[in-house]
């Protein structure tokens, strides 16, 4: 079984997850063809299918089923191996400091994996400043901090003089109320919103910036924008006062769940992508390796749950 190695284990357990070929690649940042190729090979290994191919994704055989469940478990293990080798010399810092950017969503889904994190090495404290309106580059700078956990536009981390591993890619879509004039369109530009009164998250001033940039780069100056960290208002915003809101694709999930047929989400011609990213000084303390590589596989998940299961009130 030659093709069975963490990695292609890794991308099995991904495919299920995300029900679907095309999915599992974007979070795992390979194309589609290598992903198909690897699990494949696995399954020739194996001599079993793991996966049933259809019009409407992925799903796991019988032999899938089993196979998934353990895994799991070996992909548990090894990350628990790999933290206890990562942190076993007593001379290595025993701390981690983390800073979130303004907090909001993503804090609660590192807040959830730290906390697991946490109970896998009871020896490593870790400790959270929230930045607030301080610029988190400085305290990075400054040694203050040992990573920054952050939202970033996509084309826009090669800038910063620092490591970045990114955590999580994000679209923007235009959220409005399904009796919208517009609720129709398959496909929305920036121009085709202009005059709309706009919704935007407050927290997260990278996002609000490349929103901002998105439209000055066709010539529109945004005049009228509402902006609210409070989801319960936005969607209420979307539904009684027609308000049009672009928000990140976790976000609109929300939305939709929430307002059900009364929501209707259309993607961007042009999409913003962003992504969340830790960024640290070039590994200045080691165990920001291993919160990465153990908060990688747990945070797309814990990140989109947070949306049906908390009462969003800030």
């Amino acid at each position: 079984m030659t093709n069975l190695t963490i990695t292609a284990l890794n991308y099995c357990v991904e495919a299920y997850h995300c029900g679907s070929l095309n999915k599992a690649a974007k979070q795992l940042y390979i194309s589609q063809q290598a992903l198909s190729k690897t699990i494949a090979n696995v399954e020739h290994s194996l001599g079993n299918a793991i996966f049933i191919r259809g019009s409407n994704g992925l799903s796991p055989t019988s032999f899938g089923k089993q196979f998934i469940q353990k895994a799991e478990t070996v992909l548990f293990y090894h990350r628990q191996l790999e933290l206890f080798c990562l942190s076993y010399n007593e001379g290595k810092k025993n701390t981690l400091n983390i800073a979130l950017n303004n907090g909001g969503s993503a804090a609660y889904a590192i807040l959830n994996i730290a906390n697991s994190y946490r109970n896998a090495l009871p020896s490593v404290q870790i400790l959270f400043e929230n930045v607030g309106s301080e610029n988190p580059f400085d305290l990075l700078d400054k040694d203050h901090v040992d990573c920054i956990f952050t939202p970033l536009p996509v084309s826009g981390s090669e800038k910063y003089n620092c490591k970045v591993d990114s955590l999580y890619r994000f679209h923007s879509y235009v959220c409005l109320n399904s009796s919208h004039p517009k609720a129709k369109m398959k496909k929305c530009s920036l121009l085709d919103i202009q005059q709309e009164k706009l919704l935007f998250p407050r927290k997260g001033e990278p996002y609000r910036n490349a929103l901002f940039q998105a439209f000055r780069s066709i010539g529109i100056e945004p005049l009228i924008f509402i902006s609210t960290c409070d989801f319960e208002i936005t969607l209420k915003s979307i539904i009684e006062n027609n308000v049009v809101a672009i928000l990140p694709d976790f976000l609109c999930k929300f939305m939709q769940h929430r307002g059900e047929d009364k929501v209707t989400v259309i993607p961007l011609q042009e999409p913003i992508d962003m992504e969340y990213v830790i960024l640290s000084n070039n590994e200045i303390n080691p165990l920001i390796s291993s919160f990465y590589k153990y908060a990688l596989p747990l945070f797309s998940d814990i990140f989109e749950d947070v949306f049906y299961r908390t009462n969003w009130d800030s």
